[in-house]
C-alpha cells in the first residue's frame, strides 16, 4: 500500500516540477526562512509521540515558487543528542486564491541510544533508523484568519523485518485571533485517527501561539490526547516552548 502512495507521490512531483520548470522563470527569487525552537518536551510530527524530555528544533526552509527543501532537525537539550533529522522536499500543486494542495515526501532518521559493553567497560552508542515518509495536505481558506484542511502522512521503515507502515489522517484548522494592534493568538486544534500495524487509535490535540507582531519571539504551547486507542502510548501529552523565527 505504502509503495503504491509513494509511487503515485514520485509521479505527481515528477510531473508537476518538469511543468514548473517550463513555466517558472529566473525571475521567482530564492528564499531562506526558518525558527530554531526550545521546548521542555520534544514533540513528534505525530504528536502521540513524543521524546518525554527537553529539546531544541532547527527548523529551516529554502522556497523557490512551488518547490522547497525544509530540513528539520531535533536535539535532546541533554548533551546535544540528535533526536530526529527530517529532509522535507515538498511541492504545492495547487494555489488558488481559496484551495491549497500541497504534497511533501522526505527521507527521516530517528535515533536512539543503546549500552553496550565492551570489554568490561560500558558505552553508549548511538543508532538510526531511517524511515521514507509521503504527505497529502489540501487546505481551505473559509475566512480571512481561519483555514480549515485535511493532512494525510504515510511512513515506512526502511531495511529488513520491519513493522507494518504508519498511517495518519488528521483534520485541523488554523485560526489567527488579534489581541490588539500588537498582540496574536494562533490557535490550531487537531482531531485525528493513528494506524500503526495493526493497532489503531483516535486523538485531539491543539496548539495555541503567542506573539507579536514584527517580532521574532513567540511562545507557545500545545496538549495531545487519546480519545481511544489500542495503541500503547503516553494518553494525555503536553509541551511549553519558545519559538525564534528569521
Amino acid at each position: 500500500m505504502f509503495l503504491k502512495i509513494k509511487n503515485i507521490f514520485l509521479l505527481i512531483l515528477l510531473s508537476s516540477t518538469l511543468y514548473a520548470q517550463k513555466s517558472d522563470s529566473l525571475k521567482t527569487p530564492i528564499q531562506f526562512t526558518g525558527n530554531i525552537g526550545i521546548t521542555n518536551n520534544g514533540v513528534s510530527l505525530i504528536p502521540t509521540f513524543s521524546l518525554g524530555k527537553p529539546a531544541v528544533s532547527f527548523d529551516l526552509a529554502v522556497r523557490g515558487k512551488k518547490l522547497s527543501f525544509e530540513p528539520l532537525l531535533l536535539f535532546a537539550t541533554e548533551k546535544a543528542k540528535p533526536w530526529a533529522f527530517i529532509f522535507w522536499v515538498r511541492y504545492k500543486v495547487i494555489q488558488k486564491e481559496k484551495f491549497k494542495f500541497n504534497i511533501g515526501i522526505h527521507p527521516s532518521y530517528i535515533f536512539s541510544s543503546t549500552v553496550v559493553n565492551d570489554n568490561g567497560i560500558d558505552k553508549e552508542e548511538l543508532s538510526a533508523v531511517r524511515f521514507s515518509v509521503a504527505e497529502f495536505a489540501p487546505s481551505y481558506q473559509v475566512t480571512k484568519n481561519l483555514n480549515v484542511g485535511l493532512y494525510y502522512l504515510a511512513a515506512r521503515q526502511n531495511g529488513v523485518g520491519n513493522p507494518k507502515g504508519t498511517h495518519f489522517l488528521a483534520l485541523n484548522a488554523f485560526s489567527t485571533i488579534s489581541l490588539s494592534k500588537q498582540y496574536f493568538m494562533r490557535v490550531i486544534p487537531q482531531v485525528y485517527y493513528l494506524k500503526l500495524g495493526d493497532l489503531n487509535g483516535f486523538y485531539s490535540n491543539a496548539t495555541v501561539v503567542l506573539g507579536k507582531n514584527n517580532f521574532p519571539i513567540s511562545l507557545n504551547g500545545m496538549v495531545s490526547k487519546s480519545i481511544k486507542t489500542h495503541i500503547e502510548v503516553n494518553k494525555f501529552v503536553w509541551n511549553t516552548g519558545l519559538t525564534y523565527s528569521f
